[in-house]
């Protein structure tokens, strides 16, 4: 269980609203999911973002896949587990 500051994203629809989005990563069907998230898991994950890049990037982190038993490539991780 992970998310990287690379799975937030926005989209505009043609009226201008903005929408948050949850990109989720390949897994067992091997197709990304996009799901809207409500505006209270949007204000969390802006302000845990903002926390973090208050004084610099967030740091590139390599993950270990116990799974595979290698680790991937360093990412911009706000959770990992």
């Amino acid at each position: 269980m992970e998310l990287a500051h690379t799975g937030i994203r926005q989209y505009e629809r043609p009226n201008g609203e903005m929408i948050a989005l949850l990109v989720i990563a390949p897994s067992k069907t091997d197709r990304e999911r996009v799901i809207p998230m409500p505006a209270e898991l949007f204000h969390v994950i802006a302000t845990i973002v903002l926390r973090q890049t208050a004084h610099d990037p967030i740091p590139l982190v390599p993950r270990y896949d116990g799974h595979d038993r290698k680790w991937a490539a360093p990412m911009p991780h706000l959770f990992q587990r």
